[in-house]
């Protein structure tokens, strides 16, 4: 389909109409889809009857089997859209332009998320009655299948005009609006567990982005100027009789006209503690919050306007940057909706019309498509919401679907929830993100985790990928008991040589870059990544506990794309490891990633990128080049126990241990490809030749074991594979090795094994592993002497800003926005337009 020209409007085409109604039971639902699928996928269209969609029976009754429920759902089309209207629940199919009621007829119908399951069968929703004069103030959360449109569950809430639902992990959190609170549900049983009284009916919240359980983003709608809140959920105590609260709810509320909301300005107590940053002014009525590759794309309702908010430099006091993505060409239009599928922002677009129309069935509404990463409006088209559309989600595809980006592509797993959902990674993200590093992502394991993108990494400016990538927190208590019971003497090279295996020739390197450290190889490969991995004895030490944890980084299946893994131990006050750059194929294509297993608050992991800015003594003439210098900056990333993460380690780095315990890290480095699996013997000799790759010598009379990468994926066919080794695969495999009777080497290479075991030093020299830091600049950029740095840095006036008419906003959400992934596509457009930001005053508020 053919993009329009993003600044005209597009007509407004009239709906496809559903397809004659099936029978709303099951068993037609799976009928129907399963004659969609075998029409070439097309788009099924499919109206439950009333009958179905609004029935209160039991939810056993109701719900078929979960497996004819599953596969029904799954047998649906990935690339598909619920919106949440005044009048309808419905799926929109962006691919065919069809769609599927599931609710009508009702209320208004706000938020959504997933129920339980994996994938979701079912989906929730709050239904209300319309906040024009309305007659009742009952308002409930129902759970419908998510074919059907069968009603399962229907579940009261105390809420006055809720204006969005939203699941965490075993939460539910309900933005009561009417009354300026959020409420906190127990899920799936839905018992009160909090009311967050913070916010008056003039503030008006209407969009929640949790960054973690006890973490909150929310939009204030303040029925002009819009602001966004953080919030400490947990600065709230609980409810502590959860049955006499929801019964004095209750009684309040049948004690209340319909209409009659709380004191407009009265302050609610617990707002001083629970509110810990606030951004002013990000729009006119605004809706939406969702981050998008280091910025939260929201909308300008009453202007018309898709914007990106770039808060990078909020914390430091730098305001913060507002940029418009795309602007209505015609005025008097609302926008309002919003979810990011697959990089494209989908939003609804409605004329401006008074609040008693608002649930008209007749009023229908856009939706647009917005290409995040080329910056081009796909398509406007006219969808049957039978009124207002509120909400837009893919609640299939994630439990946050209204406020993370989700992706068809990558289902959400375990790992993927607990990297949105961990206190600890948002916090490190939140902070990557203000010191102006966020991670740049280019892809993602199978586990649906991301990658740090490698491409960025093999530039000049390797930083700009990020310094690293919050990735899970880990459950390493086994692991922990592993390393704890090892004697002191397992970390020695004498002791790994006679029990495991070894590498030769990097004492060298070892001692220029790393003294007193000490380490256990488990697996390693050849300086550039490429060739076959070599698996040393001592991993079997370890299988049973590390195998499970990195399983749960990168799924089963990329396993086969780790190349070396080891522990790394530094002593107290006797190891350092100084600042350096990882410079071998192994790094420039491949990634890092650490699971501190000990550590401590005083050992210090610093990341230290440069930053070029203007010479402030270099005042250049006409036609003259500003000469910039050149300035490093260490920042120190979080590696509390159990955090993995991924580091650039193509950034400069250094370590160092001032605390009196042992720091233990598992390090690994990852290739984006498989790689063949050499399980070698007890007594090998392993070292680099700079010309054929690494190369082992084994023991006179043993020989190695060769696992090709997919025999990683099933344990009976690893064992079928390493069983019998064709001559052919060895010779491939071990291509710069000659094969003698199962050693590694013939007995006429004296002078080659001599090299190997006796030449370390001169080999260590060669050997390209590690690059002497700060390297030398690619271009005439100076140095700064230290003090001159302190003096720039205490001093930022000295910075020039190379964007003329740059408007900085003012703002601190006391800790920042989470940094956010994106599907592996380059975004150059991103880049420049969070350095080029729209017009407009931004207020800062501590």
């Amino acid at each position: 389909m053919a993009a329009p020209v993003p600044d005209e409007p597009q007509p407004a085409a009239a709906p496809r109409q559903p397809a004659a109604a099936a029978a709303a039971s099951q068993q037609a639902a799976a009928a129907y889809v399963e004659e969609r699928t075998s029409n070439d996928g097309a788009a099924a269209s499919f109206k439950p009857s009333s009958s179905a969609t609004n029935s209160n029976s039991n939810p056993a009754a109701a719900a078929p089997a979960a497996a004819a429920a599953a596969a029904a759902a799954a047998a649906l089309p990935k690339n598909r859209l619920l919106l949440a209207s005044h009048g309808r629940l419905m799926w929109y199919f962006p691919t065919t332009d069809e769609y599927m009621v599931l609710h009508e007829g009702e209320g208004v119908h706000y938020g959504m998320f997933a129920g339980a399951g994996n994938p979701p069968t079912t989906v929730w929703t709050a239904i209300r009655p319309h906040n024009w004069r309305p007659t009742t103030n009952k308002e409930w959360l129902v759970e419908f299948d998510m074919v059907t449109g069968a009603e399962l569950r229907r579940i009261a809430i105390p809420s006055r005009f809720t204006h969005d639902v939203v699941r965490v992990d075993d939460s539910v959190f309900v933005c009561d609006t009417g009354n300026g609170r959020l409420l906190q549900l127990s899920f799936p049983d839905m018992t009160p567990v909090r009311s967050l009284d913070l916010f008056t009916l003039k503030d008006h919240p209407n969009t929640l982005a949790p960054l973690a359980p006890d973490n909150f983003l929310v939009m204030l709608h303040n029925l002009g100027e819009s602001d966004i809140v953080r919030l400490n959920i947990s600065a709230v105590a609980p409810i502590q009789n959860p049955k006499a609260w929801l019964a004095a709810e209750t009684l309040k509320l049948s004690t209340q006209p319909p209409a009659e909301p709380q004191n407009p300005t009265a302050k609610p107590s617990d707002a001083d503690s629970a509110i810990v940053g606030r951004v002013q002014r990000v729009g006119q009525k605004a809706h939406g919050l969702v981050p998008w590759q280091g910025a939260y794309i929201l909308l300008d309702s009453e202007s018309g306007a898709l914007m990106a908010l770039d808060l990078t430099g909020a914390a430091a006091g730098k305001g913060f940057n507002l940029h418009k993505l795309w602007q209505a060409p015609e005025p008097g239009v609302f926008l309002k909706g919003l979810a990011v599928v697959d990089d494209i922002a989908y939003f609804g677009i409605s004329p401006w019309a008074p609040r008693s129309a608002r649930d008209d069935p007749q009023s229908n509404n856009e939706l647009a498509a917005f290409d995040l990463i080329s910056g081009n409006l796909l398509w406007r088209r006219q969808v049957p919401t039978a009124g207002l559309l509120n909400i837009i989600g893919a609640p299939h595809l994630s439990i946050g679907s209204t406020y993370v980006p989700s992706y068809t592509g990558r289902p959400e797993t375990d790992a993927v929830r607990k990297h949105h959902s961990s206190p600890e990674v948002a916090a490190a993200m939140a902070s990557l993100t203000e010191i102006g590093y966020p991670p740049k992502i280019g892809g993602y394991w199978s586990s649906g985790l991301p990658f740090l993108d490698a491409d960025t990494k093999g530039t000049s400016k390797p930083w700009e990928a990020g310094l690293q990538l919050p990735l899970l927190m880990l459950n390493i208590s086994k692991l922990q008991a592993a390393v704890a019971s090892l004697p002191a003497e397992a970390w020695t090279y004498d002791y790994q040589a006679r029990y495991s295996a070894v590498m030769a020739g990097r004492e060298g390197n070892q001692n220029a870059f790393k003294p007193g450290v000490e380490g256990i190889v488990l697996l390693f490969s050849a300086n550039d990544g490429s060739g076959p991995v070599y698996e040393f004895p001592a991993y079997g030490y370890f299988k049973d506990t590390l195998e499970p944890l990195l399983q749960e980084i990168l799924g089963k299946r990329d396993m086969q794309h780790i190349i070396r893994l080891q522990l790394a131990l530094m002593k107290p006050g006797v190891s350092d490891i100084k600042i350096h750059v990882d410079s071998g194929g192994y790094a420039i294509r491949g990634h890092r990633l650490h699971i501190p297993v000990f550590t401590h608050p005083e050992v210090s992991f610093d990341v230290c990128p440069h930053r070029y800015v203007p010479d402030p003594a270099h005042v250049p003439a006409p036609g003259e080049q500003q000469r910039m210098l050149d300035i490093q900056e260490c920042f120190k990333i979080p590696t509390v126990e159990g955090f993995a993460f991924e580091l650039n380690n193509r950034a400069a780095h250094k370590v160092s241990n001032l605390s009196p315990v042992a720091r233990v890290h598992v390090v690994l480095d990852l290739c984006e490809e498989p790689h063949p699996r050499i399980t070698v013997p007890p007594g090998t000799i392993c070292d680099y030749d700079m010309e054929k790759g690494l190369l082992c010598k084994y023991p006179e009379g043993e020989s190695p074991v060769v696992m090709a990468p997919a025999a990683y994926l099933d344990a009976a066919a690893a064992a079928a594979e390493s069983s019998h080794i064709p001559p052919e695969m060895l010779q491939q495999v071990l291509a710069a090795q000659e094969e003698d009777n199962g050693s590694g080497y013939t007995t006429a290479d004296d002078a080659l094994a001599g090299k190997l075991a006796g030449n370390a030093a001169q080999l260590a020299a060669n050997e390209d592993d590690e690059q002497v830091y700060p390297p030398l600049p690619d271009t005439g950029d100076l140095k700064f002497p230290v003090e001159i740095q302190q003096e720039l840095l205490a001093h930022p006036e000295f910075t020039v800003n190379s964007q003329e008419g740059r408007e900085v906003h003012g703002g601190n959400l006391g800790g920042g926005l989470v940094g956010t992934v994106r599907n592996g596509r380059t975004s150059t457009w991103m880049t420049e337009a969070l350095h080029n930001p729209a017009s407009g005053a931004g207020t800062a508020v501590a």
